[in-house]
C-alpha cells in the first residue's frame, strides 16, 4: 500500500500517479488471500528454473528475433507456378499451394517434399547461377532493371519538379493580377482556365 500519490498536472489540469519512495510503502504479509500454498509456489518456481536453464543449455534462445525467424530457408520464398501465390507447408515434411489448400482458387493441387524442394534450389544455383555464362547473364539483366528504375525515378522527379515551377508561375501571375486591381470574378475565369 501507499506505493502511489497522486498530483495534479498543472498544464494539463488532469490527475497524474507518481510512484512514492519505498520507504514510504507500507507492506503486510497476508496469507489468507493466497490461492496457492508455499510448497507448491516454491516447485513451480524451482521447475520454472530448471526449465529455463535446460533450454539456455539446449541452444533455445529467448530473444524475440530468433523466435519470429522463419522454421525453414525457402519460407516466403517459393511461390506456386500456376498462380503465383505463396508455398506453405502442408504438413511436417510437404509443401503446396496456399491458394489451392485455403482457398481453393488454385487448381495446383501438386506437393512437393520440402527437403526434395530444397534440394532441387541449392542444386540449381550451384549448379546454373554460378555458371559464369548464367552469372553474366543475370548481372546483365539485373543492372538493366535498376537502370530501368533509375530513370523511371528520375522522369518522375522531373515532372513533378516542371508541375512546381508551373504553380509557381501561376501564383505569381494570380498575385500580379490581384495587386493591379482585376476583379474576383476574372481571377477566378483566368485560374479555372
Amino acid at each position: 500500500m501507499n506505493l502511489l500519490k497522486y498530483i495534479k498536472d498543472p498544464k494539463t489540469g488532469k490527475r497524474v500517479s507518481r510512484l512514492n519512495d519505498e520507504s514510504d510503502w507500507i507492506i503486510k504479509d497476508v496469507p489468507e488471500l493466497r490461492i496457492i500454498d508455499d510448497a507448491l509456489w516454491k516447485h513451480v518456481k524451482d521447475r520454472q528454473k530448471v526449465q529455463s536453464q535446460t533450454s539456455f543449455a539446449q541452444g533455445h534462445s529467448k530473444r524475440l528475433c530468433d523466435h519470429n525467424r522463419p522454421a525453414y530457408i525457402l519460407s516466403g520464398l517459393v511461390k506456386c507456378g500456376v498462380c503465383g501465390s505463396g508455398m506453405i507447408n502442408i504438413n511436417s515434411d510437404r509443401t503446396g499451394c496456399a491458394n489451392a489448400r485455403n482457398k481453393g482458387t488454385c487448381s495446383n493441387r501438386k506437393t512437393i517434399k520440402r527437403t526434395t524442394l530444397e534440394k532441387h534450389v541449392f542444386d540449381g544455383l550451384k549448379n546454373h547461377l554460378l555458371h559464369p555464362d548464367m552469372f553474366a547473364k543475370f548481372c546483365e539483366v539485373y543492372t538493366e532493371h535498376l537502370n530501368t528504375l533509375r530513370s523511371q525515378k528520375n522522369a518522375a522527379y522531373n515532372a513533378t519538379l516542371s508541375e512546381l515551377e508551373t504553380t509557381k508561375r501561376d501564383q505569381e501571375k494570380l498575385i500580379d493580377a490581384i495587386l493591379n486591381g482585376i476583379p474576383a470574378e476574372h481571377v477566378k475565369a483566368i485560374w479555372i482556365n
